[in-house]
């Protein structure tokens, strides 16, 4: 019986249940996926398939992004890329990118949701630069028509 279980253990974590994304952080039942900062002035590298930002909004330290895609049969996967720098105005703009991997989804369902990307690394990026404790910026989201200030 003790070899049943240890094999099964084994197996399940072979299988990928016992290893995390390291870019997913997992708070309140929710995923939270890490903005990812590439080089200044370099344009964000990664699967651009189609999607539709709905909406943003902002809640603490996280970027809430509505979005719509055609799919429904494979995962998708998202990231938010920024390349690090703040275009210079009162406030301030950071601007990302939206990635999307459909990963070949043929499927044609209008699939929406809602994606929480945490902003922690805008902030204190900011906060190096500018030398101050309390500031804000406006993530810019390209493809977003909202406009958000984030206050920290």
């Amino acid at each position: 019986m003790l070899r049943l279980v240890s094999s099964v253990v084994v197996l399940l974590c072979l299988s990928g249940c016992c290893f995390q994304d390291p870019d997913i952080i997992w708070g309140d039942d929710q995923q939270v996926i890490r903005l990812t900062i590439g080089e200044a002035g370099v344009a964000p590298s990664g699967p651009r398939d189609p999607v539709d930002v709905e909406g943003l909004s902002l809640s603490g330290d996280l970027l809430l992004v509505n979005v719509s895609y055609g799919g429904g049969c494979a995962e998708h996967d998202f990231a938010l890329s920024w390349d690090g720098s703040f275009a210079e105005s009162n406030p301030t703009q950071a601007s990302l990118v939206l990635l999307h991997d459909a990963h070949d989804d043929q499927c044609r369902a209008h699939v929406t949701t809602t994606l929480r990307f945490d902003l922690t690394p805008v902030k204190e990026r900011w906060r190096e630069m500018y030398r101050s404790e309390h500031g804000s910026t406006i993530p810019h989201v390209a493809g977003a028509r909202d406009i958000v200030l984030y206050e920290f």
